[in-house]
């Protein structure tokens, strides 16, 4: 049994946009199959699943997940503040890139009514970030064969 801490960008309750959506079922699936499973979720939040464990906690709360990812095995997380994923690769936990949703893809059309310099600046943030999250990752999961041949596609371009 693996002492697992999914984390969520947004909160988790009655109402949940998709990224909480995701992070909560996959906490939820990971209690079932007899880990001990926290979710890491800004407040307002809660679970109705008792299986899963809930620490209030967003990613403005720097100390209180690096705290959460040093008493777990694994860290599960569509993704991280640069400073926290800086502290978190060093750590004796694995770290799974959870890229169901194509970030860099889904800034194409968020930033379409920005000036031209404005959506390079987000789109090139979207990249970095999304590379730096798989180069610290030891496992990344993603959610179809076509998705899993944008990634492999994508960081063979980037080596």
């Amino acid at each position: 049994m693996s002492r697992v801490l999914v984390l969520s960008s947004e909160p988790v309750g009655a109402r949940m946009a998709g990224p909480a959506i995701r992070a909560y079922e996959l906490a939820r699936a990971l209690a079932g199959a007899g880990h001990a499973a926290t979710l890491a979720a800004p407040a307002p939040s809660a679970v109705s699943d008792p299986g899963v464990a809930l620490l209030d906690a967003g990613f403005a709360d720097f100390d209180r997940l690096l705290a959460a990812a040093r008493e777990h095995d694994v860290l599960v997380a569509q993704e991280l503040p640069a400073q926290l994923l800086r502290h978190v690769r060093r750590l004796p936990i694995r770290l799974v890139a959870d890229l169901y949703n194509p970030r860099p893809m889904e800034v194409l059309e968020a930033v379409r009514d920005r000036s031209r310099a404005a959506q390079r600046r987000a789109q090139a943030l979207a990249r970095l970030t999304t590379l730096a999250m798989c180069a610290a990752a030891d496992f990344i999961a993603c959610a179809s064969e076509k998705q899993r041949d944008l990634w492999l596609g994508g960081l063979a371009l980037h080596g």
